[in-house]
């Protein structure tokens, strides 16, 4: 079902937010960034760069703990440096932080 989804947003032109909630990234009792890579690089290697970005939910998560070394908006660096180190190119973690989403945004104000 939800690659279906993807796959449906992807030929839409559409974009997946990829939210920081552990119990959404893992099983694990303390789910860390690297989960959350893992769930990154199966998007960008299922379907490309275009569909991707962040949607932190950091709003979303009061009360919820937060990934492991992904504890606040401060941490992001530190995602992105994982994804750098994963092998995600510098044009790619640009439309990762910020290019994708405005496409989308751009695209539905008139």
């Amino acid at each position: 079902m939800l690659m279906m989804i993807f796959l449906r947003l992807y030929k839409k032109g559409g974009v997946i937010g990829i939210s920081f909630v552990g119990s959404l990234i893992s099983n694990k009792n303390v789910p860390l960034i690297d989960d959350l890579v893992k769930h990154f690089l199966y998007i960008y290697e299922s379907f490309g760069s275009d569909i991707i970005t962040i949607g932190t939910d950091y709003m979303a998560m009061l009360g919820i703990p937060a990934l492991k070394g992904l504890e606040s908006i401060d941490k992001i660096p530190a995602l992105l440096e994982r994804l750098r180190e994963s092998g995600i190119p510098e044009d790619v973690i640009e439309k990762i932080t910020y290019k994708n989403a405005l496409k989308v945004i751009k695209a539905n104000i008139d």
